[in-house]
């Protein structure tokens, strides 16, 4: 059986991942980066179309 390249991780190693616990305040800030960056995305692809 070859390797293949996914993005799918297996439950048995979600342990490895480097996923950093970060305070309510900091998701915050991240979840409105996110939105922003969303926004403009949009605005973007809609002044392309």
């Amino acid at each position: 059986m070859g390797s293949e390249f996914t993005t799918a991780v297996a439950t048995a190693n979600l342990d490895l991942l480097p996923i950093k616990n970060i305070s309510k305040e900091e998701q915050i800030a991240l979840v409105k980066k996110a939105d922003l960056m969303l926004e403009l995305k949009r605005d973007l692809l809609g002044e392309i179309k």
